[in-house]
Parts: C-alpha cells; structure tokens; sequence
C-alpha cells in the first residue's frame, strides 16, 4: 500500500469522485462534452493531485500539491453553481455532494496548513 492510501483526505476525495460522477451522470446529453466532462476532470484531479504530492520530498511540495487539489475541489463547486442554476439534478441530492465537497475542503486545508 502506498503512503497516499492511508491517508482519510485522500480516501475522502475517492468518496467525493464517486458522488461527482453518480450526479453528473444524470446532466443532459448536451452537457457531456461540456460541464460533466469539466466536473469529472476536476474532481477525479483532486485524488490525483494528493497522490502526487504524497510522493514529494519536502512538506512544502506536498502542500503545493494540496493546494492544487484544493484549486480542483473549487472548481467543482462553481459547475456544482452551474448545475444547480440549470436545475440539472435535485436540490437534496445536490446537497449531499455540496457538503462532502466541504468537508473535505476543510481536511484538505487543515492538512495543508499542518505542512506549512
């Protein structure tokens, strides 16, 4: 097992790219090429970007790479304002996503900030 696999924040990420892609599977045909595939790419960024920096030399690299799944996890949340202002999927359900977006936006900066 690698060093990145232990940690909750990125097993919280894997959490979250499952909520991202049950949801933006039921965006319209029409969004497929445009805010589902955006959606999809930021999120699944996010568990990438804390794999790569676990690899890194120093804390500081390590959180430079945080920050980074940092700047994808917001991105989804500006498609998750996109999504909700088309109505493309329930409010509650969309809920849901919001708040495991949040949660870890608060581990990933809580564990940035322990490197800094």
């Amino acid at each position: 097992m690698y060093k990145f696999q232990r940690l909750d924040v990125y097993q919280l990420a894997l959490d979250y790219v499952d909520a991202v892609y049950n949801l933006s599977r039921r965006l319209p045909e029409s969004e497929r090429f445009n805010l589902r595939a955006q959606l999809e790419r930021a999120a699944t960024s996010v568990v990438l970007n804390i794999a790569e920096g676990s690899t890194s030399q120093s804390d500081a690299e390590q959180a430079r790479f945080l920050g980074m799944a940092i700047r994808s996890l917001l991105e989804t949340v500006a498609c998750w304002e996109l999504v909700a202002r088309r109505a493309y999927v329930r409010t509650d359900e969309l809920k849901e996503a919001r708040e495991k977006g949040h949660d870890l936006f608060v581990k990933l900066q809580a564990f940035r900030n322990k490197l800094t």
